[in-house]
């Protein structure tokens, strides 16, 4: 499950980028930003600050169901 929510973010990412290419490169002061970007880009970050702690999680859970003294059932 955890898995499959770091895929979704980083494709979420992805779509974001595609459909807001100008993310990619550097801000014009000629122009204002365009709103839906400024929020494009803050989804993007929150997702990708959700994926590195869902990464961290996922291998700490990993780590403690493969301890030589773990129990065989679930924690919950």
């Amino acid at each position: 499950m955890l898995a499959a929510l770091q895929h979704i973010l980083e494709l979420s990412a992805f779509a974001l980028l595609a459909m807001h290419p100008d993310l990619e490169s550097e801000p014009s002061y000629l122009r204002p930003p365009d709103p839906h970007a400024i929020l494009a880009d803050q989804v993007i970050r929150l997702a990708t600050r959700l994926e590195e702690a869902t990464a961290r999680y996922r291998a700490a859970v990993l780590a403690d169901l493969h301890r030589p003294d773990a129990r065989d059932d679930l924690p919950f």
